[in-house]
């Protein structure tokens, strides 16, 4: 049972101190340590709020790379697999002409003619960037394509939508035997100047806008129109 006296002895002796350091205690904290800790939460929160950003644009980064990155093998893959079918139809095409003609000397000169009446005399005199130049120069809209290409297709599709005048844009498929254009020269130089390779890659009025994703959200921010004004 508490003893009323002895707890009122120690009130009267040590009330006033307790009360006194009760209230230092509580002007300190208000006055000088409540605002530091807040701080400091606040800065971890922060830090935490920073570290989760940089953790969440890292793993998008990263996606975006795979996706990228997956897009490429699979644009490889189908180039290696098209050059091996486009080798093999030039090799049936001039088996044929070789059956088709007489003695090997005929056959040799026939085959010599025919090739060089295929190659566009122009873009033998020309070099690469000088063939470049001209087709960028040629319409307001060029895209540089591969037949086999299944993003160029995209691309060609895209544009169809638009219904344009022939006259106001031009695909050019660099793999396209008729044209014999120097596919490989042409692509260094497009990486080499835009730090791209792979196709499709599109200008407007000479200007480079870029590849698929590039020309879709121009198709999105309905901006051929402007372009072409």
């Amino acid at each position: 049972m508490l003893d009323i006296a002895s707890i009122e002895s120690f009130l009267e002796r040590y009330g006033w101190p307790i009360t006194f350091f009760t209230i230092a205690v509580c002007y300190v904290w208000n006055k000088f340590i409540r605002d530091v800790v807040a701080e400091q939460n606040e800065e971890r929160k922060r830090e935490e709020q920073q570290r989760f950003n940089e953790a969440v644009a890292e793993k998008e980064a990263e996606r975006i790379r795979l996706v990228r990155e997956a897009q490429q093998n699979q644009y490889n893959e189908i180039e290696a697999k098209e050059k091996i079918k486009r080798e093999l139809l030039e090799k049936e095409r001039l088996e044929k002409l070789l059956k088709e003609y007489g003695d090997q000397d005929n056959r040799v000169g026939y085959l010599d003619k025919k090739l060089k009446e295929k190659l566009p005399q122009d873009n033998e005199k020309r070099s690469p960037q000088q063939i470049l130049d001209n087709f960028i120069a040629s319409k307001p809209i060029v895209v540089f394509t591969k037949s086999f290409c299944p993003f160029s297709r995209k691309v060609k599709q895209l544009i169809a939508t638009y219904k344009f005048d022939r006259s106001v844009y031009e695909f050019v498929d660099l793999d396209d035997p008729e044209e014999n254009l120097p596919a490989d020269e042409i692509q260094q130089i497009l990486e080499a100047k835009y730090g791209r390779k792979a196709v499709p890659q599109m200008f407007v009025n000479g200007d480079y806008v870029g590849g698929l994703e590039e020309i879709q959200q121009l198709s999105r921010d309905n901006s051929f129109e402007k372009f072409l004004q």
